[in-house]
């Protein structure tokens, strides 16, 4: 999947959207293919997968590969939530195992951030706000964003009519004809945390571009600089 970007005439790829990617040798080839045919500046992947080593291996191949043809590899640790895991992400990795990936990331020196997309309606403020404390040491950037919502599932409508309040419609802009769905955005709550982030001197986006465009700027600086 690609998010293209008018004003930088270029592309992130997404290899993956709402599931974990595969990154055996021949996904690796294709992503690489793929991101130079579409002149992509960067390859963008989240996980919520606990980090195994030949994960970690596939990651750093990948990451060398791309660093290669100057395309930035940035990986996301998702986390929405600290106390309800088992219950709204069976089966995901712990909370745990994805502080210790971000760690790891770090580490590796691969270019990472912690997703708190979607912001849940139903998880208090306080809750996020721990999160940040966890993750702001190893992982200082965070993206954050709202939830969008099927009207043809019961979670949906569920949200829909507890929180009809936070509900708006969007265009979804990974869908081919970025179709419009409801949408759940608590800006009071989404502000509290980009406020506590960069009190903490972190650093928080609301997109996944901002970020990506924001590290390559700083780094074509820094090159300037030498």
């Amino acid at each position: 999947m690609l998010a293209g970007f008018e004003d930088r005439k270029a592309d992130i790829l997404y290899p993956s959207c709402d599931t974990e990617v595969g990154l055996d040798t021949h996904r690796i080839k294709a992503i690489t293919d793929l991101a130079v045919t579409t002149n992509a500046i960067a390859v963008s992947i989240s996980t919520k997968r606990k980090l195994s080593a030949n994960f970690m291996t596939r990651l750093l191949e990948l990451n060398k590969r791309l660093s290669g043809l100057d395309i930035l590899l940035k990986v996301s640790v998702s986390v929405s939530t600290k106390y309800q895991i088992n219950d709204i992400e069976k089966g995901a990795a712990s909370y745990a195992d994805r502080l210790q990936m971000a760690t790891t990331l770090r580490s590796h020196e691969i270019a990472s951030s912690l997703n708190l997309k979607p912001v849940l309606p139903f998880i208090p403020v306080s809750e996020y706000l721990e999160i940040v404390d966890d993750f702001i040491n190893v992982c200082p950037s965070f993206m954050l964003g709202g939830l969008y919502l099927s009207e043809d599932s019961l979670f949906g409508q569920s949200i829909i009519s507890d929180y009809p309040n936070l509900i708006s419609e969007k265009p979804v802009d990974w869908i081919p004809g970025k179709p419009i769905w409801k949408f759940c955005y608590d800006k009071d709550k989404i502000n509290s945390i980009l406020k506590h982030i960069s009190s903490h001197g972190g650093y928080g986006y609301l997109s996944d571009k901002d970020f990506i465009l924001n590290i390559l700027d700083n780094r074509q600086d820094v090159s300037h600089a030498h």
